[in-house]
């Protein structure tokens, strides 16, 4: 009878080296292809139109403080427009008991 041979799986050594060599080859190859200006995945840049502008919306919050029993509102107040926005901002109001 003949005696077969029992095939050695190759060690893990090998494999490994032989792995990188040929990811550091792929690697380079593709690098080469972008420096001279192909693109590997054969798809060609066009001239598309820009991306539409986009409608912002802007909400304010208006807080209106009424007016307390003993203060008039004159009318010369309620005209003029407040010199900035942070004469819309009113500070909270507090009591205190004594």
């Amino acid at each position: 009878m003949t005696e077969a041979r029992a095939s050695r799986r190759p060690g893990g050594a090998p494999v490994f080296w032989t792995t990188m060599v040929l990811f550091c080859a792929l690697l380079g190859l593709l690098t080469y292809r972008f420096s001279i200006g192909q693109d590997p995945s054969g798809v060609t840049p066009s001239a598309t139109a820009p991306a539409p502008l986009r409608k912002v919306i802007v909400r304010r919050v208006v807080t209106v403080v009424p007016a307390g029993p003993g203060e008039a509102i004159s009318g010369a107040s309620a005209e003029a427009p407040p010199e900035s926005e942070a004469a819309l901002v009113s500070e909270p109001v507090t009591t205190s008991a004594s």
